[in-house]
């Protein structure tokens, strides 16, 4: 059980297949950072999380360990799809409207 377990956590990080993690930076205010198995090795990170959140580059590694040891465990298949959907579609609309959804 514990070397299927194993073999599942290095699958979901591209160890196997020699995938290469990939990082975006989104140029939003929001604070937050996330990892989507629809785009898999890849971490999100906004404008927002550097600016207000991180200000060493221990912080920001704590971050992204964080990030991708959801990825490893699976808890975005198993818990929160719907949420990193929706998650995924606000930071891109906030991209897209530079007011912060102030528009009227």
């Amino acid at each position: 059980e514990g070397f299927i377990r194993r073999q599942k956590a290095m699958d979901r990080m591209g160890i196997q297949s020699g995938e290469k993690w990939r990082f975006v930076l989104l140029d939003v205010p929001m604070e937050n950072a996330f990892v989507s198995e629809f785009i898999p090795y890849t971490i999100f990170v906004t404008r927002g999380i550097l600016n207000e959140i991180v200000s060493n580059n221990d912080e920001l590694g704590l971050i992204l360990g964080h990030e991708v040891s959801h990825m490893i465990c699976g808890h975005i298949s198993e818990h929160n799809a719907t949420e990193v959907k929706l998650k995924i579609a606000q930071t891109l609309l906030l991209t897209l409207d530079p007011t912060e959804g102030m528009l009227s």
